[in-house]
This record gives structure tokens, C-alpha cells and sequence, in this order.
């Protein structure tokens, strides 16, 4: 599987299901921030669960570098005449350690920086943060294997906030929020 040469190498093609923690909490903001304005929510819909990618280069001695994109999460919201949408695509840049590249059940750990392109109503910016990952790859010795890994996304967003103030009125402050915080995967591998 690894290529020859002095600095042999294997390219590995994880796609998989994520489930991401912290984006309930992005939810409750996008419900929060219609009600506050003194709208009603006729209609609700969010997807904390998504696709992503997560391909990596491994060399011989278990060391590696990769990148990922997802998973695209999303938000919908109506209130009023008026449709609130929150979208967000995290990317990240990592090494990772694989201690037994060789195995068949093969443990390994990553960290590095992941970035959340959001955008949507309610969005102001959003912040670098760390990732760290450990998991478990099966059936490496195979063409196609699987994996599962539990990860943490510190990067955050920050948010429009609005707080009600009676009757109509409301105020309108910040707060920024970790849409990835704690990340499940199960990945199929390539």
C-alpha cells in the first residue's frame, strides 16, 4: 500500500457520517433570537448530522498531515413572513500519529486548527480553534475499511443575540458559540 522511495507514503480517503454537539446550542440561539423579536416560529428545521471528508497522507513510520471539510450543517427558521438560515462548513489542517500502521485494528490521534465557514442571519464572524481526535481504523489491510473517531472542535462562531424586552421591544448583544464542540464520526475509508 505505501508507495516506494525514501519517504514511502499511503493516501487513505475517509467519508463519513458526523454528528456535532455544540450545534443544538446554535439551534436554541436561532429560536431564542425570532421569539425574542416577538415573532412566532411557524416553522423549525435543523440537521446536526452531515457528510465529511477527511482525506490524509501516512507515512511509514505512522506520522501523517490531512485536511477535512465537513460535515455542512444547517439551520431553518420562519418567523413571521421572514426565513432565518444558519449555514456552516467546518474545514481543519492536521498531523496525526498512527502507532500501528501496519495493524489491522489500527488506533490513532490528530490535532491541529479547524475554521467554520458560516454564514446565515444572525452570523458575525468566526474564530480558529484547535481540534483534537482520537480514533480506531478496521480491516486497514483491505481496500475499503471503516473507522470511528470522537474529536473536539474548539472553533467558534459569534452570533447576533437579541433578548426580549417586553412587549415588543428587544435588545441586541453577542455570543459566540461552538457549533462543533464534541464530534462523533464513522467513517468508511478509502
Amino acid at each position: 500500500m505505501y508507495a516506494s522511495g525514501v519517504s514511502a507514503a499511503e493516501w487513505r480517503f475517509p467519508i463519513g457520517l458526523t454528528y456535532a454537539t455544540g450545534f443544538h446550542d446554535v439551534f436554541n440561539l436561532y429560536k431564542n433570537n425570532v421569539t425574542a423579536q416577538g415573532l412566532s416560529i411557524d416553522n423549525q428545521f435543523y440537521w446536526p448530522v452531515g457528510v465529511s471528508f477527511q482525506p490524509y497522507l501516512l507515512f511509514q513510520n505512522g506520522l501523517g498531515i490531512g485536511a477535512g471539510i465537513g460535515s455542512f450543517t444547517y439551520i431553518h427558521s420562519s418567523g413571521g413572513s421572514k426565513d432565518y438560515n444558519f449555514y456552516d462548513i467546518p474545514i481543519n489542517l492536521t498531523v496525526r500519529y498512527t502507532p500501528l500502521p501496519q495493524s489491522d485494528i489500527s488506533p490513532y490521534i490528530r490535532v491541529g486548527g479547524s475554521y467554520h465557514i458560516a454564514w446565515g442571519d444572525f452570523v458575525d464572524k468566526s474564530n480558529i480553534g484547535f481540534l483534537g481526535a482520537l480514533g480506531i481504523e478496521f480491516f486497514r489491510a483491505r481496500k475499503v475499511s471503516f473507522g470511528i473517531e470522537a474529536a473536539y472542535d474548539s472553533a467558534e462562531v459569534t452570533f447576533d443575540k437579541y433578548q426580549n424586552l417586553g412587549s415588543t421591544l428587544f435588545s441586541k448583544g453577542e455570543e459566540k458559540i461552538n457549533p462543533g464542540n464534541f464530534v462523533f464520526a464513522l467513517y468508511i475509508i478509502f
